[in-house]
């Protein structure tokens, strides 16, 4: 499949397949968990998790579970606000089941 040729701007947050309204809820979703990480709040960051969630970081243990107990620990490890930003944001959706995909530090 031939598709044109975009500039992409990695800077800027894109979605693809996702209706508007999709779209927006999952952005809101987000945005409140990257300030959630920005002021150490642990259960904002964890409320669109479920109690299972497993993480998956950089450092050993390279797989974390339970994430309430390793964010409380790593927020602790932290002297004032954490810088986090989010970019190439891409959201895919459509019927019941959306997803994204972005770079997170």
């Amino acid at each position: 499949m031939n598709r044109p040729h975009t500039t992409h701007d990695p800077t800027k947050m894109t979605s693809e397949g996702a209706s508007s309204h999709d779209e927006a809820q999952i952005r809101a979703m987000l945005d409140a968990r990257a300030s959630a990480m920005r002021n150490k709040d642990l259960q904002g960051v964890l409320s669109a998790f479920t109690d299972d969630a497993v993480g998956f970081f950089l450092e050993t243990p390279l797989e974390q579970s339970p994430l309430q107990q390793d964010l409380a620990e790593w927020f602790a490890s932290w002297v004032g606000p954490v810088g986090y930003e989010t970019r190439d944001l891409n959201i895919t959706s459509g019927g019941d089941v959306a997803y994204c995909h972005a770079l997170s530090r």
